[in-house]
């Protein structure tokens, strides 16, 4: 991911400014419990997404496999008993950035058209990070990315997410005693019908049975997809309760 112009990296020495997460003042947060279904929360600072930004983020992402896409993250800094966290509420897509194969470049316009929609969607929202695609070459944080990092998100809380949405890898990097480290996240809230049906989509199509029955499951609304489940079950009871009856009667 690029920016133009590009003179050099910046360094700390160049810089001269240190950057690390484990610098932000708890004091005054707003306490806040987590709701997150998957994994436990992390001691100390993590990122932590809501379910609709994480899903608007994934859509983005996946929207082409041709481009790199990418935009802004906005949130709040929040805390619970394991310390403080960013929580990530809302992303703003880089629509007026210029995309390309292996990079996308934030412009004036680009920011311009950020701040608007900041504006008129997200009144007083704070940005959190940016996040973009890497399709097709995995999930890291190359020298370009780095420089944007460093020259537009350069406080203790900003983060970077980069996805490969042709293997559905994410990585959330976060600032360690002024490097940029790759640490887990959180996603907080149970996952939505339409979250559910867009992850079912994306995986890779296929002409056989399986792949015509992962797209049928993806039509079902939820009360029908819990009734399938249920059937399922009641059906491998049956067959397994059958199973021991004959063993029992050898």
């Amino acid at each position: 991911m690029g920016v133009k112009p590009l003179k050099r990296r910046p360094t700390p020495e160049t810089t001269g400014k240190f950057v690390d997460c484990a610098a932000i003042d708890i004091v005054g947060l707003e306490t806040r419990a987590i709701d997150s279904p998957d994994k436990l929360r992390d001691r100390g600072f993590q990122v932590v997404y809501a379910r609709s930004a994480w899903e608007a983020m994934q859509t983005h992402a996946h929207s082409t496999l041709d481009v790199e896409v990418g935009g802004v993250m906005l949130g709040t800094l929040l805390r619970d008993s394991s310390g403080p966290y960013l929580y990530v509420h809302a992303i703003v897509p880089a629509l007026a950035a210029s995309q390309r194969a292996t990079s996308v470049s934030f412009t004036g316009e680009t920011w311009a058209a950020i701040h608007d929609a900041i504006d008129r969607d997200h009144p007083g929202a704070m940005i959190a990070g940016w996040y973009h695609t890497h399709p097709g070459f995995g999930v890291f944080l190359s020298d370009m990315d780095e420089f944007i990092q460093r020259s537009f998100f350069d406080l203790p809380h900003h983060a970077a997410t980069v996805i490969d949405p042709t293997t559905g890898d994410c990585g959330t990097f976060v600032w360690r005693a002024n490097k940029l480290t790759r640490e887990s996240h959180l996603i907080d809230g149970a996952p939505t019908e339409e979250g559910f049906r867009a992850a079912i989509a994306r995986l890779p199509k296929s002409r056989g049975p399986i792949g015509r029955a992962m797209d049928a499951i993806a039509q079902l609304d939820r009360k029908r997809l819990f009734a399938l489940v249920a059937l399922l079950c009641v059906g491998f009871s049956v067959f397994f309760y059958a199973m021991m009856v004959l063993l029992d009667g050898k």
